[in-house]
């Protein structure tokens, strides 16, 4: 009924029910966590479109408002979750992820320790300032696109040797506070979320002190973006604005209307965009036609863009229900066989799961085809190298 109805309100409870539904089945887990920024941004295309006052050029309406359209998106998106965890053993596939030894070698956790921190301070050479808003658009000696991902992938291949936990756990606090402190909170939620599936799987009984940390984390990551923008006196009801309007999700949820606009003018991209993906997969080559560049020349935007954004300007509203139904497929597939470099490519996925919903799949591409098989390959030789022992 929501799909052919005109009301706005019962669009967003029929999308409220499938979250409830799929939290029901998945509690923590990479297909309920993904759910979360998808639907969040509907929300906020709902208050978009009834009046209510929203962030950025979402708020100035520029471009229509196309609530229904991104209402079928992410209804076909809640359904395909739905059935995958409903028909599939796909939550069974991931809980064991986390069952058997994926860790590597004690020396290699500490060289990724390491090196998770040299490479933070190489994105973000600047020391951190609440009031200086120094963010990833001041120039690194490493750029922030393609790399913000890895830090957090060392850390997270590194926690699992337990014998170098705690050096992973004092590291990983670096990293994160120098992100955060950086303005940039979505690489590590992202690393937090995949902590909290690990503990969720471990056992039941966490669930709640899962749920009640990760809203902490997200109110404490609201307030630091608060400071960074100005606000000096913090309330209740401005702390809880902040965290139902976000600026980010309504930046990339007006590039969704407009992707969706250029369709209705009859322009499309036809696939030029997914050359990207293979000009990234190229160190050193320069990309010149990822989406973000693509629609900036027909509207003014300020970068990323809503999972549904790129499938639409290509194809259309029916290709991005087959877009979402294989995304999910791979990854379900990739989850059947618990190795190593299954784990690692999940990691990897994990934290970047707010880039993934917001951004694209750029930000993890680098990290799975050269950082994932350098680890393995680094792990073998050192293996080798001490003959083959248990391992560490």
């Amino acid at each position: 009924m929501a799909l052919f109805s005109s009301n706005s309100s019962l669009c967003l409870i029929v999308a409220v029910i499938q979250m409830i539904l799929i939290f029901k089945k998945a509690t923590i887990s990479f297909f309920s966590i993904i759910a979360v920024p998808i639907n969040f941004c509907l929300y906020q295309e709902y208050v978009a479109y009834n009046g209510g006052e929203v962030y950025g050029l979402l708020n100035f309406k520029n471009v229509p408002i196309y609530y229904f359209e991104l209402f079928i998106c992410v209804f076909s998106f809640n359904l395909i979750i739905y059935l995958f965890i409903y028909l599939s053993k796909c939550l069974e596939w991931e809980k064991r992820l986390f069952s058997f030894s994926t860790g590597v070698n004690y020396t290699l956790s500490v060289i990724l320790c390491m090196c998770a921190v040299v490479i933070t301070l190489l994105i973000f050479p600047s020391v951190p300032n609440l009031k200086s808003g120094i963010t990833r658009t001041w120039s690194g000696i490493l750029p922030f696109s393609g790399w913000s991902v890895i830090p957090f992938f060392f850390l997270a291949t590194a926690l699992q040797n337990l014998k170098c936990r705690k050096a992973a756990i004092v590291s990983m606090v670096f990293v994160i506070s120098w992100y955060v402190l950086h303005g940039e909170r979505v690489e590590p939620l992202g690393l937090l979320c995949l902590i909290c599936i690990a503990f969720c799987y471990k056992d039941k009984r966490n669930l709640k002190p899962v749920l009640l940390f990760l809203m902490s984390v997200v109110v404490l990551f609201i307030i630091v973006g608060m400071s960074r923008g100005g606000v000096k006196n913090y309330t209740v009801s401005s702390v809880l604005n902040s965290v139902l309007i976000q600026s980010t999700a309504c930046d990339v949820t007006y590039i969704f209307n407009c992707a969706v606009d250029v369709l209705k003018k009859g322009i499309c991209f036809y696939g030029i965009t997914y050359l990207s993906y293979l000009f990234n997969c190229i160190p050193l080559l320069q990309d010149s036609h990822s989406f973000q560049m693509y629609i900036q020349n027909f509207y003014p935007t300020a970068g990323g863009g809503l999972f549904f954004a790129e499938p639409i300007a290509n194809f259309g509203i029916l290709f991005t229900i087959f877009f979402t139904f294989f995304f999910f497929l791979i990854i379900v597939l990739l989850m059947r066989k618990p190795r190593r470099y299954t784990y690692m490519i999940y990691a990897t996925l994990c934290i970047s799961v707010f880039r993934i919903a917001w951004y694209g799949l750029n930000y993890p591409q680098i990290t799975i085809l050269y950082f994932v098989p350098f680890v393995l390959f680094a792990d073998y030789l050192m293996r080798k190298a001490r003959k083959s022992g248990p391992t560490v």
